[in-house]
Parts: C-alpha cells; structure tokens; sequence
C-alpha cells in the first residue's frame, strides 16, 4: 500500500483535510469517460447522417426523411449519453457533504497567501488599495 492511497490501484486519499472521503475508485471513473467517450463517437455519426441526409436531399433521392429522422435520433442519443456521464461523473453520493469550494482546487493555506503577499506585494496600482485622495 502506497502513502496517501487506500490501496494498490485506488484513488489517492483526501490529504487536504477537505473531508470528502468518498471519491470514486479508478475503475468507475474509466466507465464514465468512456460512456463520455461514447457520446461523442455517436454524435459523431449523427453528423455524418445528416451530411448524408442532405446529399440526398440535394440529389433528389428518396427516403431523405427517413434518413434526417435516423439522424435526430442519433444525435439526441449521443447528447443524451454526454449528458449522463458528465452528471454521473460530477454527482456526489446521497451522503457526501456538500463541498464550499472545487475539490480539485486545494484550499489556500495561510503558508501560501503569506508566501503570494510576498513575492506580489500590494501596490498604489493594486484595485483593492486605492490611492488616498
């Protein structure tokens, strides 16, 4: 078992001390992108339905409605599958806290706004300390 991991081929541990302990493992986290993944290679072939469609609307060949519906069909199907995988993969379980801020983006220690306030110090042309008048 590695430091800061649950386990071989786990999701590394909350170290930051934001409480959400319940990240998902790698495994479920590859299902959603590849239902993601899946989304886009049938909206991709929607597109080439209805690029097909209007050739043969342009041709003057029959059957252009039956193709144009085939692709609606399609297209919502890929929509649909890119929509589901993007709110199943950012959906937090029934019992998660509701995070205040990203998870992805840890929060500010005062080590790191004392290290910013150093190397940036507030100046006459900083908004947040306007000149005196």
């Amino acid at each position: 078992m590695t430091a800061g991991t649950d386990g071989p081929g786990q999701v590394p541990r909350d170290t930051h001390g934001s409480g959400l302990g319940h990240r998902r493992t790698a495994t479920v986290a590859h299902r959603f992108t590849a239902a993601g993944l899946a989304g886009y290679v049938v909206l991709a072939a929607g597109v080439v339905l209805i690029v097909i469609a209007l050739g043969a609307a342009a041709g003057g060949r029959g059957g252009v409605a039956w193709i144009g519906l085939a692709a609606a069909v399609v297209c919502v199907a890929g929509l649909g599958l890119l929509a589901a995988a993007r709110r199943s993969a950012s959906a937090l379980p029934p019992d998660a806290p509701r995070p205040e801020q990203d998870p992805l983006q840890p929060e500010v220690t005062l080590e790191d706004e004392e290290s910013y306030e150093s190397r940036f110090p507030r100046g006459k042309s900083d908004p947040r300390n306007p000149p005196a008048s």
